[in-house]
């Protein structure tokens, strides 16, 4: 069964969304827009119908999103700041990828049937290692994954904390 459909929301990570099977039609907002979106949450002066339930328990839901609006109705009435949204957005196919940086507003709306699509949320190191000492590049099963940053997006590594992800040097062909 597939038409399912997400709210306008942001993830706080990056994400490499591929599709399997079916097909799915991903709206994007730019960041720019939070102060405007999350101005006011839970109350009527919000133009955009953002809630969060952090600040309000009894909203259902987790997290903070537009929960107040129907993606298929836009009522700009109601909700007139999203007049002036720019917006773009990708139509994913069987074989299609897309990367979704972390905090872009997104909407995702799955075509009717059958769909089934693979994420992989990942959160980027505060300071990127570019020294290319290897010979070839490490692949996913030379890494270790699982790390998520205490503070914010890009984590710097405390006494204490888990270990990030780490990958051990790509063996030679003569090792396998």
């Amino acid at each position: 069964r597939g038409g399912s459909k997400s709210v306008v929301h942001y993830d706080d990570q990056d994400n490499i969304n591929c599709m399997i099977a079916g097909e799915k039609r991903f709206i994007f907002m730019h960041p720019s827009y939070k102060q405007d979106f999350e101005a006011f949450p839970n109350s009527k002066k919000n133009r955009y119908g953002w809630v969060d339930t952090d600040l309000d328990r009894s909203l259902p839901g987790y997290g903070a999103f537009m929960g107040r609006i129907d993606v298929d109705r836009m009522d700009l009435i109601k909700y007139p700041g999203w007049k002036d949204v720019k917006w773009s957005f990708a139509d994913l196919k069987p074989g299609d990828c897309l990367y979704i940086p972390y905090q872009w507003y997104h909407q995702v709306t799955a075509h009717p049937g059958r769909s089934i699509n693979v994420h992989i949320w990942y959160w980027r190191p505060a300071k990127f290692e570019t020294s290319c000492e290897q010979a070839a590049p490490p692949t996913f099963a030379d890494c270790t994954w699982g790390w998520e940053p205490k503070k914010g997006h890009l984590g710097k590594l405390q006494k204490g904390w888990p270990k990030p992800t780490k990958c051990r040097a790509k063996r030679g062909s003569k090792e396998l």
